[in-house]
């Protein structure tokens, strides 16, 4: 009689954790990125948005709007402020910088919580032999000899890759 309660609570208790586990897969959201509709652009340098709301469009995966409130996303471009890093060499300070500072950084936010969900930096080098940046949620775009319209065209291009990879991996 022990023996089958003992049993009894051994089933019970991995029945009971494998239900919890399936609630909380459940109940896991998936990546805002999938779920959102409307986009808003903000203005960028060179036209950019332009180029970006027309290839975002051509896409279709969000609606485009042309007011921020009450969208799901937002996409800014900002231009990095570079901090001054002084190091001491030989008893004077020196001033060093990054040997390539991202030019631009174009980010996915969501407009609810704020949370950066993509993000790409813009460099001024080209790529070297065989480097072909990997979907996610940070990417780098080198953009030496680039238009503006090549560069949004880039940029939408990464962001569906990732889109794209969120899909198949069930947003996680």
């Amino acid at each position: 009689m022990k023996r089958a309660a003992m049993i009894f609570a051994l089933i019970s208790g991995f029945l009971s954790a494998s239900i919890v586990a399936r609630a909380q897969a459940a109940n896991a959201k998936p990546n805002r990125l999938l779920t959102a509709k409307i986009a808003y652009v903000a203005p960028m340098p060179d036209n950019l948005d332009q180029w970006l709301i027309q290839d975002l469009r051509a896409w279709g995966q969000y609606q485009i709007s042309g007011n921020s409130q009450g969208v799901d996303l937002v996409i800014r471009a900002k231009k990095p402020q570079e901090k001054p890093h002084y190091v001491l060499r030989g008893g004077t300070v020196e001033k060093k910088q990054r040997k390539t500072p991202p030019v631009l950084s174009i980010t996915v936010t969501d407009w609810v919580t704020g949370a950066k969900l993509w993000q790409a930096d813009v460099l001024d080098a080209g790529p070297k032999k065989n480097q072909n940046p990997a979907p996610g949620p940070d990417t780098v775009i080198y953009a030496r000899h680039m238009t503006p319209d090549q560069l949004a065209q880039r940029c939408a291009t990464l962001l569906r890759r990732y889109v794209t990879e969120l899909e198949q991996t069930g947003g996680k």
